[in-house]
Parts: C-alpha cells; structure tokens; sequence
C-alpha cells in the first residue's frame, strides 16, 4: 500500500523521480491499494506516473483531473468506517465522516488511515487539521498511536496540544520539504512536542525515514542520511 504521491514540478513529479525507482530498488512491482489523501497537488502529483508505471489493484481517496485518462483503476471515495485486515495489520479509516467528505474545506476532507496490530499503531493524517482533530477527539475514536505523522506537515494550524495529547505517540514525523517557503514544522508545533516530551523526526533534515515496528508496540527507526553515507564517497 502506498499513502499519497508527492508532488508534481513542471514536466517531473515525485512518482516518476522519487516512488517508482525505489519501488523498484525494493523489488516492489505492483500495489495493493494507492490512498490519495486529498485532492492537493503536493499529495496527489505523482499519481499519473505512479499508475502509469506500475499496476494498482484500486484507488482510496481523491481522483485529481490529472487521472481523467486513466480508465483501468477502481476508485472509492474515503469516508469513515472504512477498514481491511493484512496479516493481522487492521487499517482503518476515521475521517472523513459522509458529511465532511462532502463538504467544501479540502485539508479536513484528507483520508486519515490508522494502522494497527496488538499494541501498535501509526497515524496518517494528511492535511488533516484542529477541527477534524478536535471532532475526532469529541467522537471518541481510538487514534492513541506509536508513531504519528504530523498533519499538515506540521503547519500552525493542525497537531492541536490536546490531540498529541490524545494520540500520545513515541515518535512525530514532519513530511516537510528543505527549506519549505511555508516554514513547516512550525514553530507552534515544534514547541507543543518538547512541552508533550514528544521527539520529532523532520524529512527535510533526515531523508526517508524507514519504520520496522512490531506487534508488541515496539518500533525501530532509521533515517535515510544516517545510513547511507554521502553519496561522493
């Protein structure tokens, strides 16, 4: 399975440059399923390529203009209730409800994915920002989660005080760009992790960070400029 796409510039876009060659590095040669958060061109950019270039068995989520030529893919909207099990990994959808999935406000409309097995668990929010959070938090749905990726890549206006609180993760990661002219992870998000005692892994500094989590709750992680040494030597 794989949760957005990234983004597209000019004639590139990260489906084309970035996904499908580490696919393929890692000897993956179809999917399952492909979860397009939201209709974003930063999460839906790749898309096109990603399709074109390996098979899908269907589509979750959003369904851009830019797959209007794609006629071979099932598609189905993301709506709450939502859930699969794979070798006893449960995935679930909690947001968005059928009424926010109608709705006008495309960041709270995002595909937010638990996925679950015995004591652990990750949290993928999209874009999702405070009022999804807080009508999660008021709906009682289970988010309590290992490791949690910030919503909205860690913008201001999402990863509320009280639902890292909730979600209680050991780890945060921000999907952030270098340099993003945005200034994401925010300042306001960075300060309300070391007030939770919640460490933070930021992609615009680490890389791709790979996650070996187990059952038991106990996850390991490794960022790619850790491991891989400078590409010079």
């Amino acid at each position: 399975m794989l949760y957005d796409t990234g983004a597209a510039f000019g004639e590139q876009d990260a489906g084309r440059s970035v996904i499908l060659p580490t696919l393929r590095q890692q000897g993956v040669h179809q999917l399952d399923r492909l979860i397009l958060s939201h209709d974003d061109l930063d999460h839906t950019g790749g898309a096109a390529s990603l399709l074109s270039g390996l098979p899908v068995t269907d589509v979750l989520g959003a369904w851009p203009k830019s797959l209007a030529h794609i006629k071979n893919v099932p598609h189905q909207t993301c709506v709450a209730g939502h859930e699969w099990q794979v070798e006893g990994w449960s995935f679930v959808v909690i947001s968005p409800s059928q009424d926010a999935a109608e709705g006008n406000i495309d960041n709270n409309r995002s595909c937010v994915l638990r996925v679950s097995k015995g004591k652990a668990a990750i949290l993928l929010p999209g874009d999702m920002e405070g009022p999804s959070e807080y009508a999660l938090l008021d709906a009682g749905v289970a988010i309590r989660s290992n490791v949690l990726v910030l919503g909205h890549h860690g913008a201001r206006a999402a990863s509320t005080e009280e639902w890292l609180r909730q979600v209680g993760p050991d780890l945060a990661i921000a999907s952030a760009g270098y340099l993003n002219r945005y200034g994401h992870p925010a300042r306001a998000v960075r300060e309300r992790l070391v007030q939770a005692g919640i460490p933070m892994l930021n992609t615009a500094n680490t890389g791709a960070i790979v996650i070996d989590m187990r059952a038991t709750g106990e996850a390991h992680w490794q960022a790619y400029r850790e491991i891989s040494g400078r590409y010079w030597w």
